[in-house]
């Protein structure tokens, strides 16, 4: 990649946030994935990630057309993906970030609701928006009681369920 080091940092703290993804999706499997979750709306684990694969969708979009739009997101998830299903997706639409960022010009501005904006402040949201979810997840996982992914365990030094 020949973007800026700042970009090129950015790239590595998403793929780490998004590691927390994928561990999650690899822990669930596919019954876990319908574990229903105490709020409305995004209320299984499944709806979670398939709105985190809708954003990052809005967010490439964004790289690519300069507008950055929430609208063209769906309004309400099916949740009745599956594991294989949504790493791929994840595989996919990672696939197309790095293409838009590594075709995107390197004075890049994205018109947000809010203003124009930088190529590093819309990957920094990007990562705010998915380690947000992450979050929930957590404290959703210690709600329903269901086990916490291990790896996430170790790395956020979380407090495993059979010891709260």
């Amino acid at each position: 990649m020949t973007k800026s080091k700042e970009i090129a940092d950015l790239i590595t703290v998403w793929q780490e946030v998004h590691w927390n993804t994928t561990e999650f999706i690899n822990s669930l499997g596919d019954e876990g994935l319908k574990t229903k979750l105490p709020r409305g709306g995004l209320n299984t684990f499944c709806k979670h990630f398939q709105e985190m694969l809708d954003a990052q969708n809005s967010y490439i979009n964004a790289i690519k057309t300069g507008e950055m739009r929430f609208d063209e997101m769906a309004e309400d998830y099916s949740g009745d993906e599956t594991a294989e299903n949504l790493l791929s997706q994840i595989e996919e639409l990672d696939n197309q970030l790095i293409e838009a960022i590594e075709n995107a010009p390197d004075d890049l501005k994205i018109n947000w609701p809010d203003g124009e904006q930088s190529l590093a402040y819309t990957l920094s949201n990007l990562q705010i928006h998915e380690i947000f979810h992450i979050g929930q997840l957590i404290a959703f996982c210690y709600a329903t009681r269901t086990p916490l992914p291990q790896p996430l365990v170790e790395s956020w030094f979380l407090t495993p369920l059979d010891e709260e």
